[in-house]
């Protein structure tokens, strides 16, 4: 059975698959999931079905046959980082651009758009107030919350 993870890159897979073909083989497959957790897989479909429709309209008007490979998708300094393979359209890089900007507000654990913030203490996360004070019982920390939480907009 397959978990969440590997459901929610399916569905995604689907939207458009041409995307998501070409994946060096010594990575793990997209459909294991996309390098995020859960909370970032709605702006992740979101962003892939933007940049179909931005694709075929280019290819519908241009006669052409633009397919815009992904080489990455994966967080860093606690924001999404979706890296095209080989470029895409202006419209695609203002998308990307959008989505990136949009996970830097929203709780990558569980899709949260308030009271969230950077988890501070090792690796940076984009979380949600709830979402940290969880991370910070299971990791049985001896701090506050104040000193790894810190709001994006206190």
């Amino acid at each position: 059975m397959a978990t969440e993870t590997e459901r929610l890159a399916a569905e995604i897979i689907r939207i458009y698959p041409e995307m998501f073909q070409g994946k060096n083989q010594d990575m793990v497959p997209w459909s294991k999931g996309m390098g995020v957790d859960l909370g970032w897989y709605p702006i992740i479909k979101r962003l892939v079905t933007t940049i179909k429709e931005n694709d075929d309209l280019h290819n519908l008007e241009h006669n052409t046959r633009v397919v815009t490979k992904v080489a990455d998708i994966k967080e860093k300094w606690g924001t999404l980082r979706f890296v095209p393979l080989g470029g895409t359209l202006d419209k695609n890089w203002d998308a990307i651009d959008q989505a990136e900007e949009e996970s830097d507000n929203t709780c990558e654990s569980c899709g949260a758009t308030e009271n969230v913030g950077k988890w501070t203490k090792g690796w940076m996360v984009t979380c949600c107030r709830p979402c940290a004070e969880q991370r910070l019982e299971f990791q049985s920390h001896k701090l506050s919350l104040d000193e790894v939480f810190k709001p994006n907009n206190p």
